[in-house]
């Protein structure tokens, strides 16, 4: 499979119903790809709030309310978005099984 960016990667996932991708493997590439893009969007948005918190642990609001913040945080959201689109795409076997080898690799 040809590397695409992730967002038409899932606009053609999700075009393609009658033909979907070749299976298991396909999917598990889009969702490692999803993943690592989303864990590096909210690694930038816990960047930027810091260790700056309220009592309570809490992100303060001159901070939430900076461009910056706002941006990595509609940049993350936007990602997790993509994941969550990828997971209710999947077939249930393919969701078991990286379940499967997910806990395989674990301990390793």
């Amino acid at each position: 499979m040809e590397t695409k960016p992730i967002n038409e990667a899932i606009k053609e996932f999700k075009l393609n119903e009658a033909k979907p991708l070749d299976g298991y493997n396909d999917w598990l590439v889009l969702s490692k790809e999803a993943d690592k893009i989303s864990t590096e969007k909210s690694d930038i948005l816990n960047k930027i709030a810091g260790n700056n918190k309220t009592s309570a642990g809490l992100t303060p609001d001159d901070i939430k309310n900076s461009k910056e913040f706002k941006k990595a945080k509609a940049e993350y959201e936007a990602s997790a978005k993509v994941v969550r689109e990828l997971n209710k795409s999947a077939d249930k076997k393919w969701l078991r099984q990286k379940s499967i080898d997910r806990r395989k690799d674990w301990g390793k």
